[in-house]
């Protein structure tokens, strides 16, 4: 009973400070929101509202009328914006209260990070089953000279939450020491080891089940990104370019093969030649076919014959040079 006294005249403390604040806070506040990036603010939807329009955000920071805005829309990653219905929203991340407390925020991807997780990202949070144990003690990156404290995910930092695409994935779920993703006071997400920073609109964490699945660790919920591959264009380039060339060897095949005086024992060692490296060359276009994926036995019988007929080509083109010193050495003799 004392309890619910001491909240509610908490409450009423809170409610007092914000109409207190002069008119010097309430301009700061409207140009800090105008200001505000979409990642920075928080949803006021099923936060608690006074009758003179404040909000209390997370039962624990009061959030004034002046901080106050409505959205129609939310900003999800790579900016792409979806339609909602209208809400309240905040700009109350990396700002400061009243009394010039800096305020950090931590996204989550369900509102309830400790009781849901997201088993499939196409139909949201869900209620775990089982109650695994977790460490809400994380390092995070602070201020501009980069001060790494442990904090309580859950406590320390004001907690915001959304889901920032449908296919996402997690990155870590073995828990190693060596983690390939770092996280700052500020919203940003450093992973591969600092190769890839993100905002905190392009991600969301999530306590994911460890795949021992004895007990949940902190990782990041990431969305897959669209990477233009420049190696396709230079394969089909290439197969293209093998195509030619096979084409123009057929034609010089099929004239020592049809023109009678070219029948001698070099053309016929010609013929070995470049039949062989036909064949090599038409392997080497079907292996270098862009966006095609062979089954793995036929992938390794087209190299093993395109390395075969590669090979037997110049040992081909070995004999022919024999043949070619052997008849200007005969003719050298000949010669008075």
């Amino acid at each position: 009973m004392n309890h619910q006294i001491w909240k509610r005249n908490n409450i009423a403390c809170m409610l007092l400070m914000a109409f207190c604040l002069g008119s010097a806070t309430t301009n700061s506040y409207a140009k800090e929101m105008r200001s505000c990036e979409f990642e920075e603010t928080v949803d006021l939807k099923n936060a608690l509202r006074f009758p003179n329009g404040s909000y209390l955000y997370n039962n624990e920071l009061l959030v004034t009328p002046n901080q106050v805005e409505i959205y129609d829309y939310e900003e999800v990653f790579d900016g792409k914006r979806i339609p909602r219905e209208p809400h309240p929203r905040a700009c109350l991340c990396n700002t400061y209260d009243p009394i010039r407390k800096k305020i950090y925020c931590i996204k989550f991807c369900c509102e309830q990070p400790v009781r849901e997780y997201i088993a499939n990202f196409s139909l949201g949070c869900e209620e775990l089953n089982t109650d695994l144990p977790y460490t809400p003690q994380h390092d995070i990156v602070y201020g501009p000279v980069y001060n790494i404290l442990k904090s309580d995910v859950t406590t320390d930092l004001l907690r915001t939450s959304g889901i920032p695409c449908t296919n996402g994935y997690i990155l870590d779920r073995r828990g190693d020491d060596n983690e390939t993703w770092k996280l700052y006071a500020n919203g940003t997400l450093s992973v591969f080891n600092g190769e890839l920073h993100l905002s905190r609109r392009d991600y969301c964490m999530v306590f994911a089940p460890k795949e021992n699945g004895k007990e949940k660790i902190l990782s990041p919920m990431l969305c897959p990104v669209l990477v233009v591959n420049e190696e396709v264009t230079l394969d089909a380039v290439t197969s293209i370019a093998g195509i030619i060339t096979a084409v123009f060897i057929v034609i010089t095949l099929l004239a020592y093969v049809l023109l009678p005086n070219l029948q001698n024992f070099q053309g016929k060692l010609l013929v070995c030649f470049l039949l062989s490296l036909t064949v090599g060359s038409i392997m080497l276009c079907i292996i270098a076919l862009p966006n095609v994926v062979f089954p793995h036995f036929i992938c390794g019988c087209l190299g093993f014959m395109g390395y075969y007929f590669l090979v037997v080509s110049y040992c081909w083109l070995n004999a022919m040079s024999y043949n070619m010193f052997k008849q200007l050495h005969k003719s050298n003799a000949d010669q008075p």
